[in-house]
């Protein structure tokens, strides 16, 4: 179940401070992954997760800004195999409808099967090859290399990663944010 609620809720409830651009709630069938879970009125073990923004931008407009260099790998969601950076986010410049960052893709590495919900995501391959999965039982695949401009409709599930030997660099966008549900293994 993937429940969105309306963005722009301010909260401050001593665990969370900022703004809530949304809110996760993932029901799970295993009870060993519902750490942290809730019950919910039909019996479903639940965990909500919020998505949300520690800084904001007041009502100044924004001007134009240049950003040298990424931020840390914690400071955004990650899959297994593929190391995300961010570069422009609503953090480091104020963004509220994309996220820009520099993608590392490990040799012979792929990552879990997953979704961006509702992003759209687009890539530009610096280096290397980059391979996704999609479709029934992930069967279909893509490879995208040096040049090559690659695109992931929102809410698609599948696997990317790198086939080879080499390491595969990118630079990956998505629209509205770097949203990344993992769908298990």
């Amino acid at each position: 179940m993937l429940n969105i609620i309306p963005n722009g809720h301010e909260i401050d409830d001593g665990e969370y401070s900022g703004v809530i651009l949304g809110e996760l709630v993932i029901s799970f069938q295993n009870l060993e992954t519902a750490t942290g879970g809730f019950q919910s009125d039909r019996g479903i073990i639940q965990k909500k997760v919020h998505f949300m923004s520690t800084s904001h931008t007041s009502n100044e407009t924004l001007k134009p800004q240049v950003f040298h260099g990424t931020q840390p790998l914690g400071t955004t969601s990650q899959t297994r195999g593929m190391e995300r950076r961010p570069g422009i986010d609503n953090n480091t410049a104020g963004a509220n409808r994309i996220w820009m960052g520099h993608v590392t893709c490990v040799p012979n590495e792929l990552g879990p099967p997953h979704h961006h919900g509702e992003a759209e995501t687009a890539a530009y391959v610096l280096s290397g090859n980059i391979r996704v999965y999609f479709g029934e039982d992930f069967k279909e695949y893509v490879d995208a290399g040096p040049g090559d401009y690659l695109f992931v409709p929102a809410n698609t599930p599948h696997i990317e990663g790198n086939v080879t030997d080499e390491p595969a660099e990118a630079v990956l966008t998505r629209s509205p944010d770097n949203i990344v549900v993992n769908l298990g293994e």
